[in-house]
Formats: structure tokens, sequence, C-alpha cells
């Protein structure tokens, strides 16, 4: 799948995420690689995208090659998920949704 949006966009790269798998990357000079996840994340995933996107346009920014950048957004991503995903980015919330009685009903 990455070769062929590569191409049909005319990118230099693209990078499709597999979950708990890690991603694989098309650069159009490579074999398609994949890159895996440093360790086994289990929660929420909520927002690992977005993490990923970020932290690979950070690693980008800093003159980082496409595979470096993609192998540090695979870990930031991976870490995202397993400190809690978007909980870990509010402790506080974190903490009341284990309690029953701060249930919110919407």
């Amino acid at each position: 799948m990455a070769v062929r949006l590569r191409r049909y966009w005319g990118a230099g790269a693209v990078v499709v995420t597999l979950d708990e798998r890690g991603a694989v990357l098309s650069d159009g000079v490579n074999p398609p690689l994949l890159v895996p996840t440093p360790f086994s994340a289990q929660g929420d995933s909520c927002g690992a995208g977005d993490r990923f996107a970020s932290a690979a346009l950070a690693s980008l920014s800093e003159g980082s090659s496409t595979i470096e950048a993609v192998t540090t957004a695979v870990t930031a991503a991976t870490a995202y998920v397993a400190a809690g995903g978007v909980l870990s980015l509010c402790p506080e919330l974190h903490e009341r949704t284990n309690d029953p009685a701060s249930a919110v009903i919407i």
C-alpha cells in the first residue's frame, strides 16, 4: 500500500502505520521497509497517529533522514500508547477515570 500511495501521489516517501506492528516506509529508492515497534504497548491508541506525525516532523526538521524520522516516530507513538495515551497528557483526568464515583454520563 505504501508503494502504491507513493506512486499515486507522486510523493518522495510515504509511511503507512500498522498499529501495534509499527509502520512501512516506501521511499522510492529502497524496497518497502517495515519499522517495527520497539516493544509491545497496550492501551488507548487515540492520538497515537498525531504523536507519530508530530515526532516525524520534528525529527525531519532537525535534519534526520526519512528512516531515522520514521523510527523516531514509531518509538514516540509506541511510548505514548504505553504511557496511557491521551490520559497521560492529563494525569488528573486519569485519576478521576479510575474513580467510579466521578463517572460522567453524556
